[in-house]
């Protein structure tokens, strides 16, 4: 076996070359990148081909696969370590919320919980960030 290359640096000192050596991943640590892309993946795939697809049930309201999947890709996110709640945006969340349901009851119009779902859905995503 050959030894590695040396590089010489500015003051002419050899310095052993990191070419030989290159870093192993453990297999959590491969399990957890997988599991962060998933996650980072979950809206891409679910806007792009899973929105054509619904649940007999909620098909008729409008509510399809897409907006199901972000939710659990959260929770399973959380529960594996991958993802973190943000508190501050938590609390933001959770007023707009409020504030949604709020003006839903007062409307003179019937309460519609599909419209509801469509508008707090896509913004959980906001509550999120990747575990370092």
């Amino acid at each position: 076996m050959t030894p590695p290359l040396a590089m010489v640096n500015a003051e002419d000192i050899a310095v052993p070359s990191r070419r030989g050596r290159m870093p192993v991943e453990s297999g959590a640590a491969t399990s957890m990148n997988r599991l962060r892309f998933a996650v980072l993946a979950t809206p891409l795939v679910g806007v792009t081909f899973l929105s054509k697809f619904a649940i007999p049930p909620l098909g008729a309201q409008g509510i399809d696969i897409s907006l199901l999947l972000l939710p659990v890709a959260a929770i399973a996110g959380s529960i594996c370590g991958g993802i973190r709640f943000e508190p501050q945006r938590l609390m933001l969340y959770v007023t707009l919320l409020a504030i949604l349901g709020l003006v839903q009851i007062v409307q003179p119009d019937s309460f519609s919980p599909s419209s509801m779902l469509l508008l707090a859905a896509p913004a959980f995503a906001v509550c999120l960030h990747l575990a370092a």
